[in-house]
């Protein structure tokens, strides 16, 4: 179990244990362990689904949380500190790679250690979005705040950002915000 809970791979993945063992000690142990739930056998199939259906709306609530508008980039102190520690690498690989049009999902999982698919169902479980959605999201946010400081024309923030065409930047932006990027001073 604390392989399970440990492994970056696994970690958000909740662990109800069943077992025989009803001393005090042996729950607190299980809990310590990184048990989501302790259930003692004989068990009642009505309190194990309870616990089950509990932690599914849990993990529902904080994905809805932490990935309504990238909550996670400000707010991560209420994740566990092995997803906290996971999600600052992600973002500071995301934002180290910024301007590279080529940057994508098998790039992002090559740099925090994960095959493509371990890390698209890492991030679904946490924040409920993809590597690829992430990753614009990142793109945009930053373009946002460049264009907020005037740092540039929208198509120089547009390849700041990792965006080899314009256009596409603009439509992007477009989609992503509900207004162009050229609105961004006038949004107040």
């Amino acid at each position: 179990m604390r392989h399970v809970k440990k492994d970056e791979r696994t970690s958000h993945i909740p662990v109800i244990m069943l077992t025989a063992k009803t001393d005090q000690d042996s729950k607190i142990q299980g809990i310590k362990t990184g048990a989501d739930a302790y259930l003692a056998k004989p068990f009642d199939k009505a309190e194990l689904l309870a616990l089950i259906e509990n932690l599914i709306e849990n993990r529902r609530v904080l994905k809805e949380k932490f990935g309504k508008n990238n909550g996670w980039l400000t707010s991560a102190a209420a994740l566990p500190s092995i997803e906290q520690s996971f999600l600052t690498r992600v973002k500071e690989s995301i934002q180290s790679r910024l301007d590279d049009v080529q940057f994508g999902a098998e790039e992002l999982g090559r740099e925090v250690g994960l095959s493509r698919t371990q890390l698209h169902r890492k991030l679904k479980g946490i924040i409920g979005q993809t590597p690829g959605e992430l990753i614009r999201s990142v793109r945009m946010q930053q373009a946002h705040e460049l264009l907020q400081k005037n740092i540039g024309t929208v198509a120089e923030v547009g390849y700041m950002v990792g965006y080899g065409n314009p256009a596409n930047f603009s439509t992007s932006f477009a989609k992503h915000f509900g207004y162009p990027p050229s609105e961004v001073g006038k949004q107040g």
